[in-house]
């Protein structure tokens, strides 16, 4: 009867049935060109946001890089793992705030062993190349006592070939593991081994496209370093959002339906991150005070490189301190504000 119609709604069914509905039907691959395009809209009217998210990032992990060295992992890992969860939920438009760069800190050491695991893998992907370079040097230079004999151009052409073909071997091994972040904020659960395995799936046959998204970047590359770098506070984001977006893409033409970033990252784990940096860092300044106060305090060198560190971490600690005892008033207030909204 008119008026009681319902409408079904259209449910794709599977090859051979009539009624039962397609799993997670696989579609074409996206041009690159597409992808950029899409980064570039979900951007529009959040640049601010994601310039700030960036910038954190590149705060967090800088000033462990250049306080703790080869030990940044055990920060970088974990920023760069809430860095992909915040450039996912851009891409899936799902509400995005700075603070789920420490989103990664839920899962710490999954993310802090499949960063250490990644680099271990680069390292091994380019190290018979490099030490085929070093031997071809010393051939090609002819190595004589504390002098460089004039090298022949012949094995000149071989170390330059090597050290070519390290780079290839480097990059390939680069694409084939870009993807692990994104499969761990993807998958609850799963260890830094299978996501790096998983990764390697992902990208059997699609290296070559991520490679070239990624060269689509060279051009604007150039102008950000004619601007003094300034400009890389822009595109940073655009190529981050742009990888997002491949790896979205990437997941809808293998049949995967993506999931959606659980809401409690954010308010779970920014307090863990935060109170975790602050111990770090103060385990540099005490390291650093130790190693100018106690070891080498005769050595101009080396106890100034110790202060120096060792205040460095002295201030880390004492900012991230200070965010430690802002961030529950913060939540407080925000309780309080939003009890007396709803009275």
């Amino acid at each position: 009867m008119q008026g009681h119609e319902t409408e079904m709604p259209d449910t794709p069914v599977m090859a051979g049935s009539d009624t039962a509905p397609a799993a997670n039907p696989r579609c074409e691959p996206t041009a690159n060109r597409e992808l950029m395009a899409e980064a570039r809209a979900v951007l529009a009217g959040r640049w601010g946001l994601a310039v700030g998210a960036n910038l954190l990032c590149l705060a967090l992990v800088g000033v462990a890089s250049f306080c703790a060295g080869p030990l940044d992992i055990l920060v970088a890992g974990p920023v760069m793992l809430g860095l992909t969860g915040f450039n996912l939920a851009l891409i899936r438009r799902l509400p995005a705030s700075v603070d789920l760069v420490f989103a990664g800190f839920r899962t710490y050491w999954v993310a802090v062993l499949a960063s250490l695991l990644v680099r271990v893998y680069l390292f091994a992907w380019s190290l018979p190349a490099l030490v085929a370079a070093v031997i071809g040097v010393n051939i090609a230079t002819g190595w004589k006592g504390s002098q460089f004999a004039k090298p022949s151009l012949g094995m000149s052409l071989v170390v330059v070939v090597i050290v070519i073909a390290g780079g290839v071997a480097t990059l390939v091994a680069m694409c084939r593991y870009a993807m692990t972040y994104y499969v761990i904020h993807d998958t609850p659960g799963i260890g830094p081994g299978e996501a790096i395995r998983r990764s390697r799936r992902l990208m059997r046959g699609k290296k070559w496209k991520l490679f070239c998204l990624h060269c689509r970047f060279l051009g604007w590359d150039l102008l950000c370093i004619l601007s003094l770098f300034i400009g890389f506070l822009w595109l940073t984001p655009y190529k981050m959002a742009s990888q997002a977006a491949f790896y979205e893409d990437l997941r809808k033409s293998q049949g995967d339906v993506p999931p959606a970033i659980p809401a409690e990252w954010s308010k779970r784990s920014v307090y863990r991150g935060i109170l975790l940096i602050t111990a770090i860092m103060f385990c540099i300044a005490a390291a650093g005070l130790y190693l100018g106060l106690r070891l080498f305090p005769d050595s101009n060198l080396l106890g100034g490189f110790g202060l120096l560190f060792g205040a460095l971490g002295l201030l880390g600690a004492g900012v991230f301190l200070i965010t430690l005892v802002v961030w529950p008033i913060h939540e407080v207030v925000t309780w309080f504000a939003a009890r007396k909204g709803k009275d």
